[in-house]
C-alpha cells in the first residue's frame, strides 16, 4: 500500500476501530482467561489514552497477544474487530500481491465481475482492489459475508468512503456494494478466501455453508463457471480444510479444475503498527503469500 493510502485509512477507519475495540464489552471475557498474560492484556484495554504513544504500543501488542494465546475463533464482535485491526494491512497487502502475481484481473471481466469475499471482516478485498485500480475507472461489484455484525458496519463505512458512487446494503451476514452494473449483467464471479481456512472454528458446518454459497451464486446469476482464489501463508495442498472444501464441491455436483498457483514474498514486516506508521510491530522473516486459482463448473 502507498503511504498516502495508509494515512487515509488511519483517519477514516483505524481511529474509529480502536475506539470500538476499547469500548467493546467482549473484552471483559478475557479478564478471566486461563492464561495470565491474556488476563493482563485484557485489563490494559479499558479506557486507554489514545493520544499516548506508549499506551497505543501496549494496545497493539496486547491485542496481538489475545489473538495468539486466546486461540478463539473470530465469532464475536471483539474478536472480529481485533483480528481486523491487527491484520488489516497484512491482508490488503497479501490480496494485492496475489492478484498481481496471478495476473488475474483481465480487462474484459473487471466491470461485469462480482467479487465475493468469504469472511470479509472489516474489509480488505475491496480496499486492495481500489489500490490496484487507483488510476482507472474501476467499477466495483462486491459481496462480503461475515458472522460478526459489527465488522460489517465498519466495512460499510469504508465502502461508502472509497466507493462513493456505489449502493451499499447490509442484510444479516451479507454486505453488498454494487456500481452501475445491473445484476443481470454479472457474467463472472471471483470468490476469495484469504486466510479463512486456517482460522479456528472452520468445521464441517462451516465448509457446508461455503458450498451452499457457491450453489446460491450459480443459481442467482445463471453462471456457467466461476473462480475460487485461495490466499494463505502456506500452499493450498497443505491445508486440510481447503482440501475438504474442494472435495465437497467435487462430490456435490461440480467439476473443479486447477488453473494456477503462485507464491510471492509478502514483505518481511507485518503491517500492524498503526499508531506510528513509520514503524512496524513484528518482523516475519521469509514470509510468503501463496495463492491458488480453481475454476469450477456444474456437472
Amino acid at each position: 500500500m502507498k503511504p498516502e493510502n495508509i494515512e487515509q485509512l488511519n483517519e477514516i477507519f483505524i481511529k474509529p476501530l480502536r475506539q470500538a475495540l476499547i469500548d467493546n464489552e467482549h473484552v471483559e471475557v478475557f479478564k478471566n482467561h486461563y492464561d495470565w498474560g491474556v488476563q493482563a492484556a485484557a485489563s490494559t484495554l479499558r479506557n486507554p489514552n489514545l493520544m499516548d504513544e506508549g499506551i497505543l504500543d501496549a494496545l497493539d501488542l496486547n491485542l496481538y497477544k489475545i489473538l495468539n494465546q486466546g486461540q478463539a475463533p473470530c465469532n464475536s464482535n471483539f474478536l472480529g474487530l481485533s483480528y481486523g485491526y491487527t491484520y488489516l494491512y497484512q491482508r490488503i497487502n497479501a490480496i494485492e500481491k496475489s492478484f498481481i502475481t496471478l495476473q488475474y484481473l483481465p480487462q474484459e471481466v473487471k466491470n461485469k465481475c462480482l467479487f465475493v469475499d468469504i469472511g470479509c471482516g472489516i474489509g480488505g478485498l475491496h480496499i486492495a482492489l481500489r489500490n490496484l485500480h487507483e488510476n482507472e475507472d474501476f467499477i466495483l461489484n462486491y459481496r462480503g459475508y461475515d458472522i460478526v455484525q459489527e465488522v460489517l458496519i465498519l466495512n460499510e463505512s469504508v465502502l461508502n468512503q472509497i466507493y462513493p458512487n456505489n449502493t451499499v446494503t447490509i442484510n444479516d451476514e451479507c454486505i453488498e456494494s454494487f456500481g452501475n452494473t445491473v445484476r443481470t449483467e454479472i457474467d463472472s464471479v471471483i470468490m476469495v478466501f484469504s486466510y479463512l481456512f486456517s482460522q479456528n472454528g472452520i468445521d464441517e458446518d462451516a465448509l457446508t455453508t461455503f458450498k451452499e454459497k457457491v450453489d446460491s451464486l450459480f443459481n442467482e446469476f445463471n453462471l456457467e463457471q466461476f473462480f475460487i482464489v485461495y490466499i494463505n501463508i502456506g500452499p493450498s495442498y497443505y491445508n486440510e480444510n481447503y482440501k475438504k472444501f474442494i472435495n465437497l464441491l467435487e462430490t456435490g455436483g461440480y467439476i473443479v479444475k486447477f488453473k494456477r498457483e503462485r507464491s510471492q514474498e509478502l514483505i518481511n514486516e507485518r503491517l500492524t503498527k498503526l499508531s506510528n506508521l513509520a514503524q512496524n510491530l513484528e518482523v516475519l522473516p521469509d514470509s510468503n503469500v501463496h495463492c491458488t486459482v480453481m475454476e469450477i463448473k456444474r456437472v
